[in-house]
């Protein structure tokens, strides 16, 4: 059975994965996500808990011969994994063309991971992993900021068919604000064939060309209706 030193142990172990799974659920509750300090604290939590089994298997299994009953490890982490790969999933969304939750989803997987490494006792790699955890999320956050990057955004826009612009004249509006069109530019018929709906997606090397474009587009009357959403993940 587990002496009083062993449960001891095990209250650490528990302790700290709850620890480790707070810290990184701070930065995610601290940049407003729906899964914060609790959500990781307990996901760590049960990581650590259900390896207990395996860790002190005796305690449990008793006296029973080993030749019949097997015991895999990676079985339970393979469980735990998986269970939380589910998790993981349900903070996932989408809004329109964004994606969201992708890094909060990957943060409660990693979590899963260190609890398992608490729970098994491999507290360096477990503080380890949470200290690079937290540095890439709160670093490279930043560092994802003063990097260069393309933006992309879905565009749609209508004008009579009959009026004063056409689609060249679009294309060439678009180009002049530094955008260019990724893929193909569907067209549309609408309003009983009076108005050309345009949607395409375009892509900029600065960041403020959408805003200058919804700018241009609100003074020009020609253009009936328009709409830019960016893509984000």
């Amino acid at each position: 059975m587990v002496n009083e030193t062993l449960y001891l142990f095990i209250a650490v172990k528990l302790i700290c994965a709850v620890c480790a799974g707070g810290i990184i659920g701070l930065e995610r509750a601290f940049h407003g996500r729906p899964t914060g300090v609790r959500t990781h604290s307990i996901v760590c939590l049960a990581g650590a808990a259900l390896v207990q089994v395996i860790v002190y298997l005796p305690a449990w299994m008793g006296n029973a011969p080993t030749d019949i009953v097997r015991t895999d490890a990676t079985r339970v982490m393979q469980g735990v994994m998986t269970g939380i790969g589910f998790l993981g999933a349900g903070v996932i969304f989408r809004e329109g063309l964004t994606i969201r939750g992708l890094t909060t989803a990957a943060s409660i997987w990693i979590t899963a991971s260190i609890g398992l490494l608490f729970g098994i006792g491999f507290f360096f790699v477990g503080a380890l992993t949470t200290f690079i955890a937290i540095v890439v999320l709160t670093v490279f956050r930043r560092l994802e900021g003063l990097i260069h990057t393309q933006a992309y955004a879905h565009c749609m826009v209508s004008f009579a068919r009959t009026g004063e612009v056409s689609v060249d004249d679009f294309l060439a509006l678009l180009a002049g604000h530094g955008l260019a069109v990724v893929g193909n530019v569907n067209h549309q018929v609408t309003q009983n064939g009076e108005d050309c709906e345009l949607n395409m997606t375009i892509r900029s090397n600065r960041s403020d060309a959408f805003a200058k474009l919804s700018g241009t587009l609100r003074h020009r009357p020609e253009y009936k209706t328009f709409n830019i959403e960016h893509i984000r993940d």
